[in-house]
C-alpha cells in the first residue's frame, strides 16, 4: 500500500510540474539577438543595441549580463519591465585583435527560461594597408 502511494504521489508530482508552469511569468521576446559589425579598423570600439520585448504578464527583469571575454562590455535596461514593454541590451566590443570574431553574451532574466545568448561577430582589419 505504501509503494502504491509513494507511486501515485510522485507521479501527481511529475504531472504538476508539467501542467503547472507559472502562466503569468516574464518572457523575453529579442527582436534581434545579435549584431554583425561586418568589418571594422583594428583598435576601434563599435557599439550596438540588441531590443526585445516583455510577452509574458509579470514583469521582467534582466538580472545579470556576462561576457565571453574581456573585450566586450554590455549594458542594458535595469528596471523591471511591464507587459509588452520594450527593454535593450547595449554591447560594446573592443577591436583589438585582427580577424574574424564571434563573441557570446549570456543573458540571465527572471523569465520562464532564465538563460538566453546574444552574440556579436565581425572581422577586424590591420590598420597597416
Amino acid at each position: 500500500m505504501k509503494k502504491e502511494f509513494f507511486c501515485l504521489m510522485v507521479l501527481v508530482c511529475m504531472v504538476s510540474l508539467v501542467f503547472g508552469q507559472n502562466k503569468r511569468a516574464p518572457k523575453i521576446i529579442f527582436i534581434n539577438d545579435h549584431c554583425n559589425f561586418d568589418t571594422i579598423p583594428k583598435g576601434k570600439k563599435v557599439t550596438c543595441r540588441i531590443e526585445f520585448t516583455n510577452k509574458g504578464k509579470d514583469p521582467l527583469l534582466i538580472k545579470n549580463i556576462t561576457p565571453a571575454c574581456g573585450c566586450t562590455v554590455a549594458s542594458y535596461s535595469k528596471e523591471p519591465l511591464k507587459k509588452n514593454k520594450k527593454g535593450f541590451i547595449e554591447i560594446t566590443y573592443n577591436a583589438s585583435s585582427k580577424g574574424a570574431f564571434y563573441k557570446t553574451l549570456a543573458v540571465e532574466t527572471n523569465s520562464s527560461s532564465p538563460y538566453y545568448m546574444v552574440y556579436v561577430k565581425g572581422y577586424v582589419m590591420d590598420n597597416s594597408w
